[in-house]
């Protein structure tokens, strides 16, 4: 106890430098720990895993495709009213009549007479700007 007393200094410095001798022993090993972490890291991020994407889901876009194989038959001449309107005349006493076949209001309902050109010249004179 006598020793410890006198050379406290020394034990505490013996104490310190045995603990800083191990730590520099236990550097190596952390400093290659750490490298591995990082490189394990680095490689996750620049490779990461690709999950493989599922089969495509083509059975909408085949069933269109085979729609388009037969052609589509369109009728615009007898029941459609798009490009074949119903046509409405007035009759001699003022009520409307559905015109089916043509021929309900006579043959010579409309007569030409003539026709005149029209002589309307439109020009381009000039152009005045501010």
């Amino acid at each position: 106890m006598d020793f410890i007393k006198k050379h406290w200094e020394k034990t505490l410095l013996g104490v310190v430098l045995v603990g800083l001798v191990v730590a520099v022993a236990f550097l190596p090993l952390k400093i290659q720990n750490e490298r591995a972490e990082l490189e394990a890291k680095r490689n996750e991020v620049l490779n990461p895993r690709v999950k493989e994407l599922p089969p495509l889901d083509l059975t909408g876009a085949q069933a269109v495709i085979a729609k388009t194989a037969t052609p589509l038959a369109l009728d615009f001449s007898t029941g459609h009213r798009l490009f074949n309107p119903v046509l409405w005349q007035k009759t001699t006493d003022g009520r409307p009549l559905k015109v089916q076949s043509g021929k309900e209001v006579g043959p010579a309902a409309v007569e030409v007479l003539g026709t005149t050109p029209l002589y309307t010249v439109i020009s381009f004179d000039n152009v005045i700007t501010n």
